[in-house]
């Protein structure tokens, strides 16, 4: 199961599991993302959310930025989507 796997792997237990569910299973067979409503059990979500600290604006865009520009460089991005470094500025 993955819930063993995260607990290996993090050597601690997850902060929560969001076991099978059908309506995740529909989602992913109608090849879309899931919505909270495709969730029998939303309870997970709800204890990420009561653990999740809003992330300082100028912060949190510098980091996107930083991510953008790494993954730019990448050579299956390049291949799939030609040079996109150009999207983001660069000042911030």
């Amino acid at each position: 199961m993955d819930a063993d796997y995260l607990r290996r792997s993090l050597g601690a237990e997850p902060l929560t599991v969001l076991g099978l569910q059908p309506g995740l299973r529909r989602a992913r067979q109608e090849g879309r993302c899931p919505r909270p409503e495709d969730l029998d059990d939303a309870s997970p979500l709800r204890v990420v959310a009561e653990h999740v600290r809003p992330a300082d604006h100028h912060r949190r865009t510098a980091r996107l930025h930083e991510l953008h520009f790494k993954l730019a460089q990448k050579d299956w991005v390049r291949s799939a989507h030609g040079d996109v470094s150009g999207q983001v500025s660069r000042a911030q």
